[in-house]
């Protein structure tokens, strides 16, 4: 929290995006992605999370993955909903 704005870790993402969308923000093997692709990917998770998976703000979820770019994808996408 900073002042009285509470910050998530997806936060720090959508901030890198606006500053730096095309610079590289995960390397996974020869993937690539961009800040401003990786923002765009959490936001669909974000959104299949709330519209599919009917999940809401304060809602606990288990994730079991591998370490991978689809991981960060996800938790950043949930966490952007205010999934914990």
């Amino acid at each position: 929290m900073i002042g009285s704005v509470k910050l998530s870790i997806s936060d720090g993402l959508r901030n890198a995006a606006r500053r730096f969308p095309a610079q590289i923000a995960i390397e996974d093997g020869d993937l690539r992605i961009s800040y401003g692709a990786l923002a765009d990917r959490v936001g669909r998770v974000g959104s299949l999370a709330r519209d599919s998976w009917q999940l809401a703000r304060g809602d606990r979820v288990a994730l079991i993955a591998a370490n991978c770019s689809s991981y960060i994808e996800v938790v950043l996408g949930l966490a952007e909903q205010g999934v914990v």
